[in-house]
């Protein structure tokens, strides 16, 4: 017998085992990751604790000052309107629905939520693009992440253009769903998009949905002007698979929803959505 032949057993049972062992770690990987948001959700979904005013930062109703008294001979004389001070813009109060995925994750930023599909996760972000492509939302490693913001948005949602990403999960977590949207009757069905911020509750409404190569300039955040921003806008809208010919103004704001497709290599699925005022 050939040397190669007494191989040919202990190889194919290496690769088998291999295999194996590979499916069962993807397995329960799977396990964890659904356990994991799971849990997430029903922390979100559960009663806030509740805090008094002086734990929110308020401040407390004090008295009034009593008046000085006005200079003899001038008791009836009415008073002078004395304009105060401009107050600094008070820092916006987070959620109470927030405090406990804060406490878990000082990097929540939001909570994302997709009709018709399985995307319902809370949303964090870092100094980078990098991190969270291998964390989950409790920081651990992983190979199915967590969705996360672009490092170069606001954390408030109030930039002109708010990128969030996630993996595209063969099990059919985290962004996978998104490829309904490529479906004209999905697309029509379910424009409206939840996400929101851990400062307020917004709604948008999908316009977009395309393939892209991953460097195209959809992820840009900054604009010269309103002009070059709402022409930026019609051009995603003319990408779009489905038209719905809305009209833009500089004022609009948009959510961008990007993910990895396998057209091509690094081959980008990208849906875009405008703020409902």
């Amino acid at each position: 017998m050939h040397w190669w032949k007494r191989l040919i057993v202990p190889v194919c049972t290496a690769v088998f085992l291999f295999s194996s062992y590979k499916v069962a770690a993807t397995y329960e990987g799977k396990v964890q990751n659904d356990k994991l948001y799971e849990q997430v959700r029903q922390e979100f979904a559960s009663p806030a604790p509740q805090t008094n005013q002086s734990e929110r930062g308020e401040p407390r109703q004090q008295p009034p000052l009593p008046k000085a008294p006005l200079p003899a001979g001038t008791e009836d004389a009415p008073e002078t309107a004395v304009k105060p001070a401009a107050e600094p813009a008070a820092k916006p109060e987070v959620l109470p629905v927030y405090k406990k995925l804060l406490a878990q994750n000082k990097d929540t930023v939001g909570w994302i939520r997709v009709p018709g599909t399985p995307i319902d996760y809370p949303v964090v972000q870092t100094k980078d693009n990098s991190y969270y492509i291998h964390h989950n939302f409790k920081r651990k490693r992983s190979a199915w992440g967590a969705i996360f913001m672009d490092y170069r948005n606001a954390p408030d949602g109030d930039n002109r253009n708010t990128i969030l990403y996630g993996h595209h999960m063969k099990d059919g977590s985290m962004f996978k769903g998104l490829t309904q949207y490529r479906k004209e009757s999905f697309f029509n069905k379910n424009m409206m998009i939840s996400f929101s911020t851990k400062y307020e509750e917004i709604e948008y409404e999908v316009f977009s949905v395309y393939v892209a190569e991953a460097d195209e300039p959809y992820l840009q955040t900054s604009f010269r002007s309103g002009r070059d921003y709402t022409d930026f806008l019609v051009q995603l809208q003319q990408k779009s698979l489905f038209s719905r010919g809305l009209a833009f103004s500089k004022n609009d704001k948009i959510l961008t929803l990007s993910t990895c497709s396998y057209e091509y290599e690094n081959a980008r699925l990208v849906v875009h959505a405008r703020r409902i005022p």
